[in-house]
């Protein structure tokens, strides 16, 4: 029972604008048969509830190209109908017939009016709504859209026997005013949309023997080796990241034997410390249970394609969708974009080629997320997927995504820590994305892009030291809270 009243609910915030384009193009009839009323309630059903379910089924396909397509589309039909209106009103004798309830007409007002649920269908495909779920949900919306129609219509035809011209000029402009909001989404119907750029900082979960001496301030103690096993000092770690203007968080699991799960559930062998799953898993559970209590949201960072293959990384990203990506604290891409988020160690340049030459069948999982690709040893020529790390700084062909962290250096060139005069400067550039800045990492000491509060004048790597910062272990972290809030401010 709550099953069907959710549905219902669901059904009538969808058929919202069926309403009122139903009730505002009718304005200009005199009188309505039944027959009518009942084919254009059909037809606008019919219509509505074929994209919702057109919207999920095809929803890998749509989504990122025909959704923006779609809005335009939509925008453009109710400007067609609803421009006709202001004009026909302006410009028409008194008592000259005029029907915008015509074949043509009617099937234009049931696609613009469906335009969101063809994205709500996505919406559904992307979050793994099941098939009898979308059923139950679009047979609501049948109902609840033929009902609306028919109100609609009712009420179109009573204000226009009313108030006559002046009606149907306004009808008109209220079309136009929805074409508009389904053209820039309206906060009821879409996602809300960022302001961007969204700043993003990278987790390092293993390699603490990298941290040779640096020291990280957490839960009051300075501690030589934290561990994300530990919730409390994840609880610990997450808040200083929050308090410094980051909700969101890049886990870095590039290494293959951090996906290694035992027998039944293997992904790889492992090698290495032995951790392997059992222990990594607990991290990233303990990493994803703290963002639900923070309000904070976290994507994955997985590894390098080349070196363990395109179809490798698809079976961990067909286990991350499976096990997170369905999670509401797993950040998905926004600005249009509905898919979530993921991050690849390996530049675009080289990524997308090998990418092309994959077969379907080994790319499938990861063909579900939007995915990013970074800076990793080599200069590189920036890609529209680059942006996210992991050298120095580094940013997208487009300039959505910047990368800034306080390391300097990409090979052959030695890395070296920068003052903080350079640190202030990397972060303001990288606040002129337009979509996503990303701020190296809290606590990655193997590649020296670590701006949390740490004490480095202990470290045994030349490339954690910057003598005119050595002896302040806030200072990078402020620097980076104070751009932050004064960006919020």
């Amino acid at each position: 029972m709550l099953g069907l009243i959710a549905a219902l609910i669901f059904a009538a915030s969808l058929c919202a604008d069926c309403f009122a384009v139903s009730a505002c193009s009718s304005v200009t009839l005199k009188s309505v048969t039944g027959r009518r009323i009942l084919l254009v309630a059909i037809v606008f059903a019919i219509v509505q509830t074929a994209f919702l379910a057109g919207g999920w089924f095809f929803g890998d396909l749509f989504v990122g190209y025909i959704h923006k397509v779609a809005r335009i589309i939509g925008f453009l039909l109710l400007l067609y109908v609803g421009g006709s209106m202001v004009l026909e009103a302006v410009r028409k004798k008194e008592g000259e017939p005029h029907d915008l309830n015509g074949l043509k007409n009617i099937f234009i007002g049931a696609v613009a009016t469906s335009i969101d649920a063809l994205a709500v269908g996505i919406s559904l495909s992307m979050d793994g709504e099941s098939a009898g779920d979308v059923a139950m949900k679009s047979a609501a919306v049948f109902l609840v859209t033929f009902l609306s129609v028919v109100l609609g219509i009712r009420g179109g035809v009573l204000a226009g026997r009313k108030f006559g011209r002046p009606a149907e000029l306004v009808g008109g402009l209220v079309l136009i005013g929805i074409g508009v909001g389904i053209l820039l989404g309206s906060p009821s119907r879409a996602a809300e949309e960022e302001d961007g750029p969204v700043p993003v900082c990278h987790l390092l979960i293993c390699c603490r023997s990298a941290n040779s001496g640096t020291t990280f301030l957490v839960n009051g103690e300075w501690n030589p080796a934290h561990d994300y096993r530990d919730i409390d000092q994840v609880r610990d770690i997450l808040q200083k990241v929050k308090d410094a203007g980051v909700n969101v968080v890049s886990v870095d699991f590039t290494n293959p034997p951090e996906w290694e799960m035992g027998e039944g559930g293997l992904i790889h062998q492992g090698r290495g410390d032995g951790l392997n799953w059992p222990g990594y898993g607990k991290m990233l559970d303990n990493i994803v249970t703290v963002c639900h209590e923070k309000d904070m949201q976290f994507i994955i960072f997985i590894g390098n394609p080349a070196a363990w293959t395109m179809k490798y990384w698809n079976t961990v990203a067909g286990f991350v969708w499976e096990r997170y990506a369905q999670d509401p604290a797993y950040r998905r891409y926004g600005f249009g974009d509905d898919r979530p988020l993921m991050v690849v160690f390996y530049p675009g340049d080289l990524f997308w080629p090998l990418w092309e030459r994959t077969p379907d069948e080994e790319k499938d999982n990861l063909a579900k997320f939007r995915l990013g690709t970074c800076q990793v040893n080599d200069p590189i020529e920036p890609y529209p997927s680059d942006g996210w790390g992991y050298r120095s700084t580094s940013e997208s062909s487009d300039g959505t995504v910047r990368f800034a962290c306080p390391n300097a250096g990409v090979p052959p060139t030695d890395w070296a820590r920068i003052g903080a005069t350079e640190w202030k400067e990397r972060v303001d550039w990288a606040l002129g994305a337009t979509e996503y800045a990303v701020f190296g990492s809290y606590d990655d000491t193997c590649d020296g892009i670590h701006w949390g509060i740490c004490d480095v004048s202990e470290s045994k790597r030349p490339y954690h030291i910057n003598q005119t910062t050595v002896d302040d272990p806030f200072i990078y972290y402020n620097i980076l809270k104070e751009a932050l809030s004064h960006r919020n401010r």
